[in-house]
Parts: structure tokens; C-alpha cells; sequence
């Protein structure tokens, strides 16, 4: 993983994901938005899934680890 996807998806992250009250049925849209913000940012969802799997669970794993 590149220094510049991992420091976009760490900092997304806890900007949108970490510490926030969210359940299943917001996954799908926090994709959408990480994904499209990745885009802006020039990392491919390719980047991301390359690094971490499926940008869906990754989420899913945030959210889970913040409820902790």
C-alpha cells in the first residue's frame, strides 16, 4: 500500500467512520463516499481494495472496532 492510500484511508477513517453511530444499512453509502473522495485524492478503489480487501468491510471492521 502506498504512503498516500494509507494515510487517505486512515484519515477518512476517523474523520467518517471511528467513533461514529452508524449501523448496517450505512455501509453501502460510506463506500460511496470514501471511494468517491478517494477518486478526488487520484487513488483507485483498486488502491484501496489492493491494501485492505473490500473497502465494504473495511468499514464494516471500523465501525465494529469503535463500538468497542
Amino acid at each position: 500500500m502506498s504512503t498516500k492510500t494509507t494515510r487517505f484511508l486512515t484519515d477518512w477513517l476517523r474523520w467518517h467512520v471511528v467513533g461514529r453511530v452508524a449501523s448496517a444499512e450505512d455501509i453501502p453509502a460510506l463506500a460511496a463516499k470514501c471511494l468517491h473522495d478517494a477518486w478526488r485524492e487520484g487513488i483507485s478503489r483498486y488502491d484501496i481494495e489492493d491494501a485492505v480487501g473490500p473497502v465494504e468491510e473495511c468499514i464494516r471492521q471500523a465501525l465494529l472496532q469503535g463500538k468497542k
